[in-house]
């Protein structure tokens, strides 16, 4: 589990988990050419598009909400 929460990436995966999972890695660094390739490996099956929306979404929320709590945190007091 350690290895899951340190690399976003463990065994215990499955094929599409282990993409959403480089997918939320990628978007850490958000370069739009790295980001599209994986949006375009994660929407091929035709039956993981709402796990794609989700994806986008959740990482978008997540990112967005890091990076509000670091302006947050090193804000003066």
């Amino acid at each position: 589990m350690s290895r899951l929460l340190t690399h976003l990436d463990g065994p215990e995966l499955d094929p599409v988990e282990r993409l959403l999972m480089s997918y939320a890695r990628e978007t850490l660094w958000y370069e739009p050419a790295t980001l599209q390739r994986h949006t375009r490996a994660l929407r091929e099956p035709a039956e993981q598009r709402e796990q794609l929306v989700e994806a986008i979404g959740v990482a978008a929320f997540a990112n967005g909400l890091c990076r509000m709590a670091a302006v947050v945190m090193t804000e003066p007091a």
